[in-house]
């Protein structure tokens, strides 16, 4: 379990999110491009699957799939 001294807040346009500073992401794996490419579709199926009112509505659900 992780401890708020190993999260920090992150501001972005007045909006706070507690980041997990110990999540590591491999995104040197992008570099390949049968990964780069995977990562594109499946991404772009996610986001087909939803209407989204503005562009913060799909940030707000990229962020939360993200994490």
């Amino acid at each position: 379990m992780h401890t708020t001294t190993d999260k920090h807040k992150e501001k972005i346009e007045n909006t706070e999110t507690m980041v997990d500073k110990n999540r590591k992401y491999n995104i040197q794996s992008l570099q390949n491009e049968s990964t780069k490419f995977l990562y594109q579709q499946r991404l772009t199926n996610k986001l087909n699957q939803n209407e989204f009112a503005d562009t913060e509505d799909m940030y707000n659900y990229l962020k939360k799939m993200l994490s």
